[in-house]
């Protein structure tokens, strides 16, 4: 049950870190999150049905809004910065476009061609 709570607080600081623009503790979180998911993917298996699955059962449902929260959020980010790259490719090559190339030819042909 610890578990579960820990994993659903680093979701949630995770989406916090999100709406703030906090790139570097997004990563973090994730991977700690993943840790925790791991751990319970081993352990879970293992315990015996508990008075306690009502709990449970909430803790789960807050847990997959959270993630489809974030996994939602972040496609729409990379996204937009898909779209941002894009642009500026475009911009550079257009920019190329207007750069006037002109090769300088000798005034006087050499005697030697």
């Amino acid at each position: 049950m610890q578990d579960l709570v820990s994993w659903r607080q680093a979701l949630k600081a995770g989406l916090e870190a999100l709406s703030q623009g906090k790139t570097q503790d997004i990563g973090k979180l994730v991977e700690s999150a993943d840790l925790i998911r791991l751990r319970l993917d081993k352990s879970l298996p293992l315990v015996r049905r508990a008075p306690m699955a009502k709990d449970y059962k909430e803790i789960m449902l807050d847990i997959k809004e959270m993630q489809d929260t974030l996994i939602n959020e972040l496609n729409r980010s990379s996204h937009l910065v898909k779209q941002k790259l894009d642009t500026l490719a475009k911009n550079r090559s257009l920019m190329q476009g207007y750069r006037k190339s002109r090769k300088v030819y000798p005034r006087f042909l050499s005697k030697l061609t």
